[in-house]
């Protein structure tokens, strides 16, 4: 996965759908131009901009995000 240190970026969580079947997100540069897993530029109807999430809430304790 890439490192994505100090840049604007807008990331949207998606639920399967019919290019993907599993919990995905979008993320966008400061540009709108969406941005595969690794922080390259892809099509908007290239399935590489569809980049695997996972999250399991009983692995942390809320607020761990945040600092808390």
């Amino acid at each position: 996965m890439a490192k994505f240190n100090r840049i604007a970026a807008r990331i949207r969580v998606d639920e399967p759908d019919d290019t993907s079947n599993y919990i995905h997100v979008h993320v966008y540069d400061k540009d709108g131009r969406l941005l595969d897993k690794n922080g390259k530029v892809v099509g908007f109807k290239d399935s590489a901009g569809h980049v695997p999430y996972s999250y399991d809430p009983l692995k942390y304790k809320q607020g761990a995000f945040y600092g808390k």
